[in-house]
């Protein structure tokens, strides 16, 4: 499993950001991206689709050949 980072900045009321619905969920913000609204379903799938993710390499540490 791979680490994510994010942070919370507030929970209630407003429009996913995934399904365009209002909902009740959360305004989170991963490491490095703008913030955004999921439910909490949203939430949820999100974070089960980022952990299966390999890794991100940065461009120093990707050798070229």
């Amino acid at each position: 499993m791979n680490p994510i980072k994010l942070t919370v900045l507030s929970t209630g009321s407003g429009r996913c950001a995934l399904t365009g619905r209002e909902c009740d969920g959360v305004t989170i913000a991963f490491d490095g991206e703008p913030p955004c609204f999921l439910s909490w379903k949203a939430l949820r799938q999100l974070m089960s689709m980022r952990a299966g993710q390999p890794p991100k390499q940065s461009p120093a540490t990707t050798a070229t050949k």
